[in-house]
């Protein structure tokens, strides 16, 4: 699903909208639609890439919660290198498979 398409725009955005605003009052629902809409989102172009989010998106919240009991820059500098890690490596070494 791309964002210019009408599958995007006539059906998903509304209907997450609609989800979104009807939990105004709850805003720990509100995230969980906004986790699970994105989750949607890159499912229905590959699932297979959907626990790579997942894990990607935990991680990076372990380091952040990992910053606030100890507040160092080097927990920032860690999840900084580390995200750029998974990039470099799906972007780059990936691409140098044998066979492509």
């Amino acid at each position: 699903m791309l964002f210019q398409s009408q599958v995007f725009i006539l059906l998903f955005l509304p209907a997450v909208l609609a989800a979104y605003y009807l939990a105004a009052e709850r805003p720990i629902l509100r995230e969980a639609i906004l986790i699970l809409a994105s989750l949607l989102f890159y499912a229905w172009w590959d699932l297979r890439f959907v626990p790579l989010l997942v894990g990607q998106t935990v991680a990076t919240w372990l380091i952040a919660e990992a910053y606030i009991r100890l507040p160092s820059r080097l927990w920032i500098v860690f999840g900084i290198a580390a995200n750029l890690a998974v990039l470099a490596f799906f972007k780059y070494l990936a691409s140098l498979r044998p066979g492509r």
